[in-house]
């Protein structure tokens, strides 16, 4: 995440700053109120490709229960000797965790674009 909103910081124009100092805020607050803003508006798609990458390709994932899906779907293929069923409800389970990241990441998109017209 840090080097996703590293690379993004740096594509701010300067006189994005000019407007808070003018205003006399500080260095907490103009993060906050200004640049935070803009990061998360430019790197959001981004950060949910990497949480995607995250759920398909890492151990990072225990955390949700995919590896156990995983591993109950090998188990029962192995039990009954027909492993392709139990993986392909693990794949279904898979899918929809995925897609709900990217659904979350729709409705903010649609909040800053909203929020970014009525300004």
């Amino acid at each position: 995440m840090i080097v996703v909103s590293r690379s993004r910081n740096g594509h701010r124009p300067p006189r994005n700053l000019d407007a808070p100092l003018s205003f006399g805020m500080g260095p907490a607050l103009r993060f906050r109120r200004i640049i935070l803003p803009q990061i998360l508006r430019t790197c959001l798609p981004a950060l949910v490709n990497e949480m995607s990458l995250l759920i398909k390709a890492s151990p990072a994932v225990a955390a949700v229960g995919i590896v156990d899906v995983t591993r109950a779907a090998v188990r029962v293929g192995a039990e009954t000797y027909r492993p392709l069923p139990p993986l392909l409800v693990a794949l279904v389970i898979y899918g929809i965790i995925v897609a709900l990241f990217v659904l979350a990441q729709h409705k903010v998109e649609r909040r800053q674009i909203a929020a970014t017209a009525a300004a």
